[in-house]
């Protein structure tokens, strides 16, 4: 999602009325040199427009056209055999997003024979035409000409096929930079309309001409007022001008064209910076359109440069997405093969290294791996060495979390691309080549794009601001453009290629080299060395010194940015659409737990199978418009029926292998044989859930066991008093709005018998989870933004309970409330002591009517502190809690994964969830934001019913010293039972495949357990507590050689203080490491 620089600044430049004075100010106020280059820029556009813009298309010839109508996007093969009526030019079709197949048929006019013959097919929407059932070309309101003969003979006849779907690149929405026409039209029942059907000829060194003029004047326009390079382009471009014959323009193309080449390839000055110019097409996998238009989006988008690369053999492209590719070739094998033969070449770069391009601050760790490994393996499989990647290019994420280079690193890729940074809404980022650093101490060669765009078009405007940004910006003078219409999609058009031309050697502009991404990749990291090597990179004195703290520079290298790269804007991302965030976390939680289970019951190939398409699903809603929520209505229809499918097929193999190994089970004598799993990266001492609620003492982790629950001890009572909860572990107090006005350990609990909350002057409580409602309409991005202006417009819950019921059970206490939320939503709260458990749930069900509004939670804890951690998935970040400089205050939302905390020595609180993203703290109150209700792009966004949990924890003294990671596991991924047929023989243990222990203060968390990618098992921990320790893994299986791998399990990676022997493996772990073992499982 964008639109680029095209929606956040939306102008309309008119020359006349830059100059026109003001009403009662004198004439030519304006310096007359700034008027002179207005006017020659002028002059040379009209003049293109008028003399040479005819010459292009000069003989046009209409086909014979008929349609055929339908709501669905049915195949070639079906559309074909359709019966269709015959239309003219001026036909009008929808409704929108329907199909309109049109048959054109005709013979090339004998007059054309010799030149370059065209179709120009102009429907107002997006189109694709095909030739003999195969995909050749799209059109769109970027482009409408498809070549279908380089020299025409003339009387061939045509006879094809084009697909018009009845929606723009955008969608099916009129923007503020439409036209009235265009608007209106997009607003009626039937926006489609034919307006060009015909056969053209085209005379390409007419068009190079016309364009070359264009991009003059707009040179001439973007150089400073009345300099020496304006005044002498204008003067040599005003001789072009004049060398071309209005009489006969034809005539003189060639020498004019020759003349101009050598006025604009004049030499790029001494100082300029070096540009990339790599061809793109950013094709949101889904915003505006549904997933379905998209994979016709990415047929035409590749179609459209497989053309260009015929016409202009140094033309590379960039795609990012391997499951685009996947469609592309599900479509089409033979524009598959077409595709894999220009990779073969060098010319196409399959290059990004995912498998979509996905949201970085929501999915998990693992997740961000499994979208690198089934990206990694797409591109290897279809395209050999090729296919290898180094860069991870994700240009319009909204934001990176501080795990990211440490992935990267251990899955060979030492290069970083974006461009969202730039969206910040406090100062700008303050470098264009820079070291990311990870949490972990990783280091990965970045690049943020100066010309602040993805969807550049080479005009000499995007280029003068990228070359601008890196003089200021960059130590190494080197920078990439992707240029191509993007978002959604189409990639570049001719003319945006031979702007790229047009600008190599040009003063006035950064010498533009025509290459790839792969080439920048390559000089970057050059330049890189050269620089860290005391070697001139680029003049280093035209590079501003930073004030951020975060910053450092160690001479002579490049700046380092240390931890998350925290985008300043888009923050409602992290909430917007919370059933889609939801569905992934359960999705996460229920794959790592299927995988493991299938280790455990022998059937590792048959889980690998069939988990691959639910892995795909996943992953595939994880894209940056999907998940964040900043998508249309119908994407959500889609990603919920697609979770819907994950969660079908995943619990389908994780009843197999349940039933596996409750086949092996030894129930002889039991009551109430039962199979307790417990999927926790640690052991688990509390109750159960599922279909036997027992309590469990030291269950190991990552284990199953046989245990007969009719014999299972009574666990201990959790006694429930008017509005207060109290267990061994915890005493809490409601008050009669359901806030927390005590939460404590029990009195007898020795040194700590501290109380959570704070009590004011006149010593009464200040409440804990106050809910807070939010005026939430922000300037801009419905979706995406919460503005920090909200927040003066909180709106405390406070209105009378409807309902308070007491509820008790074995093990378990819970006072549940009702009551009216807003103006038309109700919530229930379920407020749950569970015996064994520090923590207390707060289980929230909420029908959410609202509109612009945002709910949070607030806790207010007693606690002194000036910075919180956060949960990253693989590791975590202090975040400050003061807002005393512009950056703290900016942060005022940042994303977290299941847990914060805030603590002073002796005494924190933790607040954890299951399913919530958008976290705060200012002071010492901590904040959850739980709902929104934007209403663009989807006006259902987040209305109807929810259900979540979140959490309130007491930790004594910091949190690494307590259980908050197994609680916080937990949340998603609890202990439960499974109640299995009584009188079996088999075992009672024994799928106790590893036990993970750590000697000194390191956390380790196992992320995944699961069969290996080369064969038999592999098993992934990452360090969680910011320390170093020794790990021991005792396997519990048999197993034979174990090696330390990276990411994709292909190459060894050298592993501190490694040791296997026997069945024990141990290694040395460095702060917040991720380290994956692969075994060798004899008979496996």
């Amino acid at each position: 999602m964008s639109m680029s620089s095209r929606m956040r600044t939306v102008v309309s430049f008119r020359v006349f009325e830059r100059i026109r004075p003001a009403p009662g100010a004198r004439p030519n106020t304006l310096p007359i040199m700034f008027e002179e280059n207005l006017f020659a820029a002028k002059r040379l556009r009209v003049f293109a427009d008028q003399v040479v813009l005819p010459l292009v298309h000069e003989r046009s010839y209409p086909l014979e056209t008929a349609v055929f109508q339908c709501t669905d996007r049915i195949p070639y093969e079906q559309a074909v055999g359709s019966e269709f009526r015959p239309v003219q030019t001026g036909f009008r079709f929808g409704p929108k997003w329907s199909t309109a197949w049109f048959r054109v048929r005709g013979l090339v006019p004998e007059a054309m024979a010799g030149q370059t013959v065209v179709l120009r097919f102009s429907s107002g929407t997006e189109a694709m035409l095909y030739h003999k059932g195969v995909p050749v070309q799209g059109f769109d309101v970027n482009r409408d000409a498809a070549v279908l003969f380089g020299s025409a003979r003339g009387g061939e006849t045509v006879d094809a096929m084009v697909e018009a779907a009845c929606n723009h690149p955008f969608g099916v929405s009129a923007f503020e930079w439409d036209g009235v026409e265009t608007s209106l039209r997009w607003g009626s029942a039937d926006p489609g309309l034919l307006s060009r059907c015909e056969l053209a000829t085209f005379d390409e060194p007419a068009w190079r001409l016309h364009r070359t003029l264009i991009f003059a004047a707009e040179l001439i326009q973007q150089l400073p007022d009345g300099s020496r390079r304006a005044r002498e382009l204008a003067r040599d471009m005003e001789r072009v001008r004049a060398m071309i014959d209005v009489h006969d323009p034809r005539a003189t193309v060639e020498p004019a064209q020759a003349e101009a080449d050598r006025v604009l390839h004049n030499g790029a000055a001494p100082s300029a910076t070096t540009c990339f110019a790599a061809g793109h097409a950013h094709l949101d996998t889904a915003w505006l359109w549904p997933i379905a238009e998209t994979r016709r989006k990415a047929m035409r988008t590749f179609t459209n440069a497989l053309r260009l690369m015929e016409r202009f053999p140094d033309y590379t492209f960039l795609c990012s997405q391997a499951q685009q590719y996947a469609w592309v070739k599900e479509s089409s094998p033979e524009v598959f093969e077409q595709v894999k033969a220009r990779v073969a070449e060098g010319r196409w770069e399959p290059m990004g290294a995912m498998w979509i391009e996905p949201d970085a601050n929501v999915p998990s760790g693992e997740s961000l791996i499994r979208q690198i490994l089934h990206g990694q393996r797409f591109w290897r499989e279809q395209f050999g060495e090729q296919g290898r990647q180094r860069l991870l290019f994700l240009p319009d994420t909204f934001g990176f979390s501080g795990i990211i280079p440490q992935i990267m690193a251990l899955a060979g890729l030492d290069t970083f691309i974006t461009n969202k940074l730039w969206w910040s809404d406090r100062d700008e980022f303050p470098w264009v080549n820079f070291w990311w650093r990870g949490i972990d101490g990783t280091q990965v060669l970045s690049h943020l794009t100066p010309g602040q765009d993805y969807n550049a078009t080479n005009t000499p405007k995007e280029l003068r601001r990228g070359q601008t940004r890196s003089e200021g910006k960059d130590a190494l003078g080197v920078w990439l453009q992707p240029y191509g219409f993007g978002d959604g999609g189409g990639g570049p058009t001719d003319w945006t290629i031979l702007n790229a031309q047009l600008a190599h050697e040009t003063e006035g502009l950064a010498r533009v080299r025509f290459e790839g991404c792969h080439a920048f990749c390559e000089e970057l990291h050059a330049r890189a060395r050269r620089l860290e090597a005391g070697l001139p990179a680029a003049d280093r004195s035209r590079v501003r010194p930073a004030d951020d703290e975060r910053l450092e520079t160690g001479p002579p290298g490049l700046p380092v940015w240390d931890g998350e790269l925290y985008l300043h804007y888009h923050r409602g991302t992290l909430t917007t659409h919370a059933a889609v965030k939801k569905a992934n976390a359960v999705g996460e939680s229920r794959l790592r737990l299927a995988e493991a289970l299938a280790v455990m019951a022998g059937r590792g190939e048959a889980c690998r199978a069939a988990l691959d398409e639910p892995w795909k699903l996943l992953l595939l809603n994880q894209f940056h418009d999907i998940l964040p929520g900043s998508s249309i209505t119908q994407v959500y229809t889609d990603a919920g029926n697609d979770h819907r499918r994950l969660a079908e097929l995943v619990d389908a193999d994780i009843a197999a292998s349940i039933a596996r190994l409750a086949e092996q089970a030894d129930t002889r004598g039991m009551g109430d044989p039962v199979l307790v799993i417990n999927p926790l990266s640690r052991d688990w001492s509390g109750l159960t859930r599922g279909d036997a609620v027992i309590t469990c003492e030291r269950l190991p982790a990552m284990s199953v066991c046989v245990v007969d629950a009719a014999a299972a001890p009574a666990p201990p009572t959790v006694e429930v008093g008017d509005w207060s909860l109290r267990s061994e572990q915890l005493c809490v107090r409601l008050d009669e709005l359901g806030r927390i006005i005590s939460l404590r350990k029990p009195g007898n609990a020795a040194g700590f018998d501290r109380d959570a909350v704070a009590r004011n002057a006149d010593g009464h409580a200040v409440p804990l989870n106050q809910l807070v409602l939010h005026d939430d309409r922000p300037r801009m991005w419905d979706a995406w933004d919460i503005d920090p202006e909200h927040e003066h417009s909180a709106r405390p819950v406070v209105s009378a309970l409807d309902s308070m019921t007491f509820e008790r059970a074995p093990g378990m206490g819970a006072i549940v409330i009702e009551r009216s939320l807003g103006r038309r939503s109700r919530l229930r709260q379920r407020f749950v002591l569970r015996a064994g458990s520090p923590r207390l749930d707060v289980e929230t069900w909420v029908d959410w009517r609202e509109e612009h509004t945002l709910l949070r939670a607030l806790f207010p804890v007693d606690v002194h502190a000036t910075s919180a951690a956060y949960d990253l998935s693989f590791g975590h970040i202090e975040r400050r809690t003061t807002r005393s400089t512009p950056v703290e205050a900016s942060a005022f939302e940042v994303p977290a994964h299941r847990w914060m905390s805030v603590a002073e020595p002796g005494f924190g609180v933790a607040l954890l969830n299951d399913c919530k993203y958008g976290h705060s703290c200012h002071g010492s109150r901590m904040g959850l934001t739980l709902l929104r209700s934007p209403k663009t792009p989807d006006p259902e966004a987040d209305i109807g019913e929810h259900t979540f949990t979140y959490s309130l924890m007491l930790h004594e003294g910091e949190w690494r010293a307590s259980d908050l990671l197994t609680q916080a596991e937990a949340m998603l991924n609890h202990p439960f039972t499974v109640r299995i047929p009584a009188g079996r023989g088999g075992r009672r243990s024994g799928w106790l495949p590893l036990r993970v222990s750590v000697q000194g203060p390191a956390g380790v968390q196992i992320s995944a357990l699961k069969p290996g990618e080369q064969g038999g098992l592999s098993v992934r921990v990452v360090e969680r507590h910011g320390a170093r320790g020794r790990c021991v893994v005792d396997w519990g299986i048999p197993v034979g050689a174990v090696r330390s791998v990276d990411l994709l399990e292909q190459t060894d990676v050298p592993l501190c203080g490694f040791v296997h022997a026997g069945a024990r493996t141990s290694f040395d772990l460095r702060p917040f490491q991720i380290v994956t073992l692969a075994a060798e499982v004899p008979g496996a």
